[in-house]
């Protein structure tokens, strides 16, 4: 079972995230702020953290940065309705998974959840590992 953290200020839009995700036999744990999600994300396991960027009480580099102490393997995917492209480039150069624009179809979703649990960077065969049965030229 897939576990997902989701951090979102707007009650509707957790819970929106909560119901398509737990069809999807997905273990959702919510959180109302970037405090909030610190402390579940210190206190559990996940497998991806969705996020909103832009949160009272710690902002979305913060956090990021705090998540990566804790647990840079788990992949964090931002939201967000007022995020420019420089605010988006400059998270995903300092390792966020992706970035969604709120609001977020569930196609949108779901397609950014299976790139960071299946797609992950450390879980990429290395180019210099030599594959049994593959001749090099």
């Amino acid at each position: 079972m897939t576990r997902i953290l989701v951090i979102d200020e707007e009650a509707d839009t957790r819970q929106a995230y909560k119901n398509v995700l737990e069809k999807l036999d997905c273990q959702v744990d919510m959180a109302t702020d970037g405090l909030d999600g610190l402390d579940h994300f210190m206190n559990k396991i996940y497998d991806v953290v969705i996020t909103e960027f832009n949160l009272d009480k710690i902002d979305g580099l913060q956090m990021l940065e705090h998540f990566q102490q804790i647990d840079a393997k788990v992949p964090v995917i931002f939201s967000s309705c007022l995020a420019d492209d420089a605010v988006i480039q400059q998270v995903m150069d300092q390792g966020a998974t992706d970035f969604l624009q709120k609001p977020a179809n569930i196609e949108q979703l779901l397609l950014s959840i299976s790139r960071a649990i299946y797609f992950r960077p450390h879980l990429a065969v290395n180019e210099s590992t030599e594959i049994p049965g593959e001749s090099r030229l």
